[in-house]
């Protein structure tokens, strides 16, 4: 937590921490996924899912200030295929962290964090779910030799980056990453450098390693 307020960004990852801990809100039944996947696109950023349930997360609370009532705002949301109920249980575990956070005198950030400043404060507890992208075939690299693809629910799914970090790893047919987000590479020795093999070469050209790592 130390980390988010130093980036300046602790309440929009309280947002992002709170909708993880949840069950999607999106649905897509199976006789109107055409219709879903069209609904769901005014949500959806391309560089990250992270963002994406940000803006679920602002539609959400505009549309409860400007609801007459519950069977408006239900309405509202079976429109764009969005679940009532999972909206309504991430906004109670919301209040929940919010609680814990002002219960420690945490400051939130009032000034709207940056995209950069929200992926940087995600990406310090998410490093064991970096990958890099494979040369040759469809799969990210990732630590410990792993190799991974991008969730098919994914808004990275048709144009991952080059770096990516996940929120989860869930094996199913093959191992995937879900709820994504493009990196900077630079990021990882900012955040992880601690973590990282280095190795330098020596006058016999051999390479001496240094530091420790996955």
């Amino acid at each position: 937590m130390l980390k988010l307020r130093a980036l300046g960004c602790l309440h929009e990852v309280l947002i992002v921490a709170s909708g993880l801990s949840v069950q999607d809100p999106r649905e897509r039944p199976h006789d109107a996924r055409e219709a879903a996947d069209h609904a769901h696109k005014q949500f959806l950023s391309a560089e990250s899912d992270f963002l994406t349930l940000l803006n679920i997360w602002q539609w959400y609370q505009h549309a409860k200030e400007n609801r007459e009532s519950q069977k408006e705002l239900r309405q509202k949301t079976s429109n764009r295929f969005l679940s009532s109920n999972r909206l309504r249980e991430w906004s109670e575990v919301h209040v929940q962290l919010a609680g814990l956070a002002k219960e420690q005198e945490w400051s939130v950030n009032q000034t709207p964090a940056t995209e950069d400043q929200i992926h940087m404060a995600l990406l310090a507890g998410l490093l064991g779910n970096v990958g890099l992208r494979h040369e040759s075939e469809p799969v990210y690299l990732g630590a410990r030799g792993i190799k991974f693809a991008i969730h098919p629910a994914s808004g990275l799914q048709k144009k991952g980056g080059k770096w990516v970090m996940g929120a989860e790893l869930v094996e199913t047919t093959r191992l995937y990453a879900r709820t994504l987000a493009k990196i900077q590479p630079e990021w990882l020795e900012k955040l992880g450098g601690h973590l990282l093999k280095k190795a330098t070469p020596t006058p016999t050209g051999r390479k001496q390693r240094s530091g420790c790592g996955p």
